[in-house]
């Protein structure tokens, strides 16, 4: 199955039979946690009082932009059930992850329980590693944090762990980091399911891929790789390299995401999509430099994808 990916979407495909299905990955929240991290920066050098009103301001902002997410909800409503065969993965990025509260805030709570319910979409918690150089207690705080949503409420519960920038090199500490995250993954109760997305931004060493490491059985193994995070620049003069170098691979499990998108046109804007589902069958593109908004350019992403199916 073929797939598309998209930090508020993620993985979708150009399968030609009808009864296959595409993947369009949509990353959720991302909006609010920029601000949070600049507001806690700035809360570190006032004194209580301010500091009180810093914190209490920057839930509010965060509560706003869970508001704005009504918009997002409706859209991705919309695109689910207009799109059927197009599989929707939702990134779920509060603040840097799954947030400071034990449970989402209830504008965030109603995004989830709305994404759960659309029998297309699967919803998946962020974590950042810093390329494996963070704590690996508060990552796993991260993961089991996730897992409490599902125990409290099945409704909350997402469906599997999106970990962010891990490393493109090989080593024995690194493979320990990423089997604990995994282990963690799998060992944890309130997720829907145990689905992994590692994101090393580029085409990680061979032996993180289950076809090139037959002999480390043990390890276990991300089910999607992002294999290309970068501008539409440099996937124009890197793209042809990195489809050679990954002709062996298997392109369900490879995802691309491509930012900074010129205005293309539909014909264009199918082109590439071709291009890069050569690569990996779960791809995003967005014409902002980062994830933190919707852009015009999306319904013409989506709509491009649907029509590759057929």
């Amino acid at each position: 199955m073929k797939e598309a990916l998209l930090p508020l979407i993620s993985r979708g495909s150009a399968a030609t039979s009808s009864s296959k299905r595409t993947d369009l990955c949509v990353s959720g929240v991302q909006t609010a946690s920029g601000v949070a991290d600049g507001d806690n920066e700035k809360v570190d050098e006032e004194d209580d009082a301010v500091s009180k009103y810093k914190e209490a301001s920057m839930s509010s902002t965060i509560d706003d932009l869970a508001k704005e997410q009504c918009g997002f909800r409706a859209m991705v409503l919309g695109w689910a059930s207009s799109h059927p065969r197009v599989q929707f993965t939702a990134i779920i990025n509060i603040e840097n992850g799954p947030g400071e509260g034990a449970l989402p805030s209830a504008e965030y709570s109603h995004a989830i329980e709305t994404l759960n319910s659309l029998t297309n979409v699967r919803t998946i918690g962020y974590v950042p590693t810093t390329w494996c150089t963070r704590n690996l207690t508060s990552v796993l705080d991260d993961i089991a944090a996730y897992s409490f949503w599902g125990e409290y409420d099945t409704s909350l519960a997402v469906h599997g762990i999106f970990v962010d920038e891990t490393p493109t090199q090989y080593t024995p500490d690194y493979v320990s980091y990423l089997q604990a995250i995994s282990h963690a993954v799998l060992d944890s109760p309130g997720l829907r399911d145990d689905y992994i997305v590692h994101n090393p931004g580029a085409l990680p060493d061979s032996r993180y891929f289950e076809h090139a490491a037959p002999e480390d059985a043990a390890f276990v193994h991300a089910d999607l790789t992002v294999v290309f995070e970068n501008s539409f620049t440099n996937w124009s003069t890197q793209g042809t390299e990195l489809a050679e170098a990954t002709q062996s691979y298997d392109r369900q499990k490879l995802a691309l995401f491509l930012h900074s998108v010129p205005d293309l046109t539909t014909n264009e804007t199918e082109t590439t999509l071709r291009q890069l589902l050569a690569v990996g069958h779960s791809v995003w593109l967005t014409v902002t430099p980062d994830y933190t908004e919707f852009d015009a350019f999306l319904p013409v992403f989506i709509d491009s994808l649907a029509a590759l199916l057929g």
